[in-house]
């Protein structure tokens, strides 16, 4: 039985050992199944904890196991517990057994037999089934079959997955993995990667779904150590996606999502990318910018139209390169490609010019271009080239520079056009064209007139400007005789400025300058409204400030601070800023006004120098009023209204009160100070604008008068062709009777013209000055008698003495002339014209000598008296101031004295004699100088016009010999020099024509005909030379020649004055003013002096060229035709400088003997 006991027992060790075994490999496989380690430590922990936990319960098994194994004695108990009859017997009977028979220890040998056999006799009785029937090792048997059965099932049901998790926990080592449900796998991953390339792989999923989450790894090898990073995959469409950028380094990465976890890592390898070295960008600018080509640098600002270069070497062979940024589409680049890698080809890349060419539509294009490189191994590389900016050729820009976009003129006018032209490059042409109906039919006026041409070469210029400036930028003038273009008044011509540069291309102004031709009349009743608005716009002005100072005194008689007083200095300080408004504004104020009447006076020749001063004047004053007067009083007025706003809502103190009375204290007197200067401004332009209506009324008399007087010049001429051909008709009498009556009535108006003025002159209302320029005025129109030669010219016409009669009208003209420029107070800056003015009054001096002679009562004293002060005050306006006042003593002696004696008289008037004999030594003093200063601006002039010519003519030659060195060397003239050869005809014709008109002064004087009138033949000459291409040494004679004799009559004319006499010097010193003033030695004029200096000069150079002459004779005897020729030449030359001393030596002994007063 014990046996049988032990028998089961260990059955059923090994049942529950079986078990054990069955549910750990369940448990351990369902957790590498659930978790699906990687790791392989993982494993071999799961295949630790299996053999431990089977070890565990092993050694639990086995205590048990022996716990329940059966000895003898423990089954001999067990059957005495299950039967109670057997009592100890069982066990008793087993303890004798074991002793021996003779054991003397163990007791009766006999009763210990019994014992034995009555045990076996009650254990043969029992049944020992029921001792060995035990329900645990049924369970055992019952747990062992059913975790077969499961082992069994999932054996049967999952044959692979057992397999697996059996291989896997029994040898963790091994790579074996559980059948996935994502299979990951990167599509087409790189391997090598080119250094600061993006780095970016797809992972798809060969099972189909992706799962929600991938992992990617990467890991660095860092100082013998691997260093992982991991990011999260980004999911695009079916695929997850990963980018790393600017990748410097090698790496390995793998992914993990989902269930796969065991990807191997891929290994990528980053090398330097394809590069190039040597690069080189050459910008080729358009030829007509005149631009250098330059290598391109950043930011390098290139011309539309340039054209780039490039050429670079490459770091490896290449299998293609493009260029990208450049174009829409990018540029590909041949690259040499080798068959036989062992010889690899020059890896050079090269764009040429005609390939790369930048432009745009307008303004101005960014571009980043770049050049992509791949490599024969696969690798992309991106080269950065320069960025550069193309900006459009923009055309020229031009616009006015005067101030007014339309003129009315009158057909004499000389309109200054000022314009300005600029360009980015340059300028090649700038041009005015002009417009007006009817110049077909006159043909008078040029359809355009050239400013400035630069020819047809541009400049070099080193580089483009910065935005925004320009590299030429020029201010043109020039003056348009409106006269030479032969149109009729109310003729209207547009002028637009015109500048192109060298592209080409033109920009015209966008408003065109008008011009109106109108009448004389018509312009003075433009400059009379002119002046009524100055007028107008000053008594606005005053208006204005004088509200603003009753707005600002009613608050300063209150003192009271309030939103209402506050309002009321508001008033005040804009009504003050509209003065100012009136005043300054740029385009409506009074400063603007008066300088386009200024502007109108000019252009229209109208020679007003006192309206010319009394409007500069006004401008000053209205000018200082703007910088001083006017911006303290706004100042004042804003001072006071703070002070009143931080009183508001109090009562004010006294200290407020005072200092308040002071700022309105200073207020008032700034504002009465513009008052008074504004009263002061209007009464001055009420002045003249009163003399100007006198002056336009008198002018028209005078225009008329000379209407008049060639209508009376046309009846002479009518009749004198009358007499010699009958089919004309002679000068009617009502034709006379018409003239005459027309005559009269100009008489009529001046008598109502004289009236107004002597009425004016008397009144109170006119200023001093004014008074005194009419009062002389009235005195020249009574010492003229202009009113009786008004009248004998009508009667003249009436009894048909024509010719007498167109006499006395031009004398009533200049007479009226000369009343005009009284009442200007006009005195003349031309030396010619002071000088004809002072001979008149030289005539007027002698008169009132004779009048001092013959006076016989107190009546005719008087009157020479008047008439001695009236042209006092003329010879001082005139300039003679010396002159003036001997003629001003003379006067003061003329005069009736009372209770004289006869003899006092007669002593009296010898001596007005004597004064009005030193006036008149004095006024030929002053004659003589005028003339002196007119020859001298005379000779300046030509010396101005010469400095301008002999640079042209040097540069003319300079030309001709460069023309003829490059004939020379080339045998011929291209087309080209051709078209310069021409244009330096031209140049040479120009020059001449110029120099002709420089003589014009000059053109009586024939020492300078000969001298400078050689030179403009020779420019001739030499132009038709040119014209016939003969650019050879003759021709360059001919200039050289030209160029000489001007170079040596401007060293002539620069040549200082020789200085007076020690004794003239100390004469003048003393004021020339003693009665033996007038014996003083005549200097000859400047004039001569020149003339005699030219005639050294060309006898020298006469002789020059005889001694030239004479050795050539000496030297060659052939050619006597030739030689005779030029003996002849040399001999006229001669006589003529012969016969022009002879006419200067003729001139200056005259002079000699001729009197003062020239």
């Amino acid at each position: 039985m014990r046996q049988r006991w032990n028998r089961r027992a260990t059955i059923e060790l090994v049942c529950w050992l079986l078990v054990a075994v069955i549910a750990l490999f369940l448990v351990i496989g369902l957790v590498d199944f659930a978790i699906r380690p990687v790791d392989r430590g993982i494993r071999v922990l799961l295949s630790l904890v299996f053999v431990l936990g089977l070890a565990a319960v092993a050694v639990r098994l086995a205590r048990w196991w022996q716990r329940r194994q059966w000895s003898d004695l423990s089954a001999a108990q067990h059957l005495q517990q299950a039967f109670p009859q057997l009592g100890d017997r069982l066990a008793s009977a087993l303890e004798f057994l074991r002793q021996e028979e003779d054991d003397p220890t163990a007791g009766s040998a006999p009763m210990r037999r019994a014992v034995v056999a009555d045990a076996t006799a009650l254990l043969e009785m029992v049944s020992t089934k029921q001792v060995l029937d035990n329900p645990t090792h049924r369970r055992a048997l019952t747990v062992v079959c059913s975790a077969g059965v499961v082992a069994l099932a999932i054996a049967v049901l999952a044959p692979a997955s057992t397999q697996t998790s059996l291989a896997r926990l029994l040898a963790p080592w091994n790579n074996l993995e559980w059948p996935r449900q994502h299979n990951l796998e990167f599509s087409d991953p790189p391997t090598l990667l080119a250094r600061g390339e993006a780095f970016e792989v797809a992972l798809i999923d060969t099972s189909g779904h992706l799962p929600e989450e991938v992992a990617i790894e990467y890991r660095y090898h860092d100082d013998d150590r691997w260093r992982t990073e991991q990011t999260w995959m980004q999911q695009v469409g079916d695929a997850m996606v990963a980018r790393r950028e600017n990748v410097r380094r090698d790496f390995e990465f793998r992914a993990m999502g989902g269930d796969h976890h065991s990807m191997p890592w891929t290994k990528v390898e980053v090398v330097d990318p394809p590069s190039v070295t040597d690069l080189q960008v050459t910008v080729h600018p358009p030829a007509y910018s005149g631009l250098s080509p330059l290598p391109l640098g950043r930011g390098n600002r290139v011309l539309s139209g340039s054209q780039l270069e490039l050429s670079a070497m490459a770091t490896e062979p290449l299998a293609t390169a493009e260029l990208v940024g450049a174009f829409p589409e990018p540029l590909a680049i041949s690259v040499a490609k080798s068959s036989d890698p062992k010889q690899p080809v020059d890896p050079k890349l090269s764009i040429p010019p005609e390939a790369w060419k930048v432009a745009v539509e307008s303004g101005s294009q960014l571009l980043r271009p770049n050049l992509h490189l791949k490599s024969s191994r696969g690798l992309t590389g991106e080269v950065e080239l320069p960025s550069l900016e193309v900006v459009m050729d923009n055309p020229p820009e031009v616009r006015w520079l005067s101030s007014a976009a339309e003129l009315f003129v009158v057909p004499d006018a000389v309109v200054p056009v000022r314009l300005e032209a600029s360009d980015n490059l340059a300028l090649s042409e700038v041009h005015l064209e002009l417009r007006a109906p009817g110049m077909a039919e006159t043909g008078g006026m040029p359809a355009t007139i050239e400013l400035y041409n630069a020819g047809a070469t541009p400049p070099i210029r080193p580089s483009l400007p910065p935005a925004g400036e320009t590299l030429e930028q020029r201010s043109l003038t020039t003056e348009l005789q409106v006269s030479a273009w032969q149109l009729e008044v109310g003729s209207v011509v547009e002028l637009h400025g015109v500048a192109s540069d060298y592209r080409p291309q033109s920009t015209r102004t966008n408003v065109a300058y008008r011009l109106t031709l109108i009448t004389p009349a018509e312009l003075q009743s433009r400059l009379a409204g002119d002046q009524a608005e100055i007028l107008r716009l000053l008594e606005q002005a005053l208006a204005e400030q004088r509200a603003s100072q009753e707005q600002a005194s009613r608050v300063a008689s209150q003192l009271e601070p309030s939103r209402q007083t506050l309002d009321e200095l508001l008033a005040a300080r804009l009504s003050q800023q509209a003065v100012g408004r009136t005043l300054l504004e740029p385009e409506a104020g009074v400063v603007a006004a008066i300088q386009h009447l200024l502007e109108q006076l000019q252009i229209n020749r109208q020679a007003q120098p006192e309206l010319v001063q009394q409007l500069q004047g006004i401008v000053q004053t209205v000018v200082d009023l703007g910088q001083t007067t006017l911006p303290a009083a706004e100042q004042t007025l804003t001072t006071a209204r703070k002070q009143l706003e931080t009183q508001l809502g109090q009562s004010l103190s006294d200290a407020s009160r005072q200092q308040l009375a002071t700022t309105f204290g200073q207020l008032n007197q700034e504002q009465q100070s513009v008052i008074d200067t504004l009263e002061s401004l209007i009464d001055r332009a009420n002045a003249w604008s009163d003399a100007e209506r006198f002056i336009r009324e008198l002018l028209r008399l005078e225009q008329q008068q000379r209407d008049a007087r060639q209508a009376s010049l046309d009846a002479v001429r009518q009749n004198l062709q009358a007499a010699t051909d009958r089919s004309i008709e002679p000068v009617a009498k009502a034709e006379y009777a018409r003239l005459s009556n027309q005559q009269s009535e100009l008489g009529r108006r001046f008598e109502k013209v004289v009236q107004s003025m002597r009425q004016m002159a008397e009144g109170q209302s006119v200023s001093d000055d004014f008074a005194s320029r009419l009062s002389n005025a009235l005195a020249a129109a009574d010492g003229q008698c202009i009113s009786a030669m008004l009248s004998a010219a009508s009667q003249e016409l009436f009894s048909e003495q024509v010719g007498r009669a167109a006499e006395t009208q031009l004398s009533a003209a200049d007479a009226l002339r000369e009343l005009i420029d009284r009442l200007r107070d006009h005195t003349p800056t031309d030396p010619a014209e002071l000088a004809a003015r002072l001979r008149q009054m030289q005539k007027q001096l002698a008169a009132t000598k004779q009048q001092a002679s013959s006076a016989q009562n107190d009546d005719e004293e008087r009157k020479l008296a008047d008439d001695l002060q009236n042209l006092s005050r003329e010879l001082n306006r005139m300039t003679a101031e010396q002159a003036s006042q001997s003629t001003q003593q003379a006067s003061s002696t003329a005069g009736p004295r009372r209770g004289e004696t006869p003899e006092q008289q007669k002593e009296r008037m010898q001596q007005t004699r004597r004064k009005i004999e030193q006036a008149e030594r004095e006024l030929g003093q002053r004659i003589a100088e005028l003339e002196g200063e007119q020859q001298q601006k005379i000779l300046d002039q030509l010396a101005e016009v010469l400095d301008e010519l002999i640079p042209s003519q040097q540069q003319a030659l300079e030309q001709t010999v460069a023309l003829q060195v490059f004939r020379e060397s080339t045998g011929r003239f291209d087309d080209g020099a051709t078209k310069r050869i021409a244009e330096l005809s031209k140049r040479e014709t120009d020059l001449a024509d110029q120099l002709d008109q420089a003589m014009t002064d000059v053109k009586n004087k024939p020492i300078f005909q000969l001298a400078l009138g050689g030179a403009a033949d020779d420019m001739r000459q030499a132009s038709t030379a040119l014209a016939d291409k003969q650019t050879g040494r003759p021709t360059q004679n001919l200039e050289l020649a030209a160029l000489t004799r001007m170079r040596h009559v401007l060293e002539i004319l620069r040549e200082p004055p020789p200085a007076p006499p020690e004794e003239e010097q100390d004469d003048s010193d003393g004021g020339g003013g003693g009665e033996g003033g007038g014996n003083q030695p005549q200097r000859p004029p400047l004039i001569e002096l020149a003339e005699v200096k030219m005639l050294r000069w060309l006898q020298a150079d006469l002789n020059g060229r005889t001694r030239m002459f004479e050795a050539d004779v000496t030297d060659n005897v052939s050619d006597s035709q030739v030689k005779r020729e030029a003996a002849n030449r040399l001999s006229n030359e001669q006589n003529e400088l012969a016969r022009l001393v002879r006419e200067l030596l003729e001139r200056n002994n005259k002079a000699a003997n001729r009197p003062v007063d020239l």
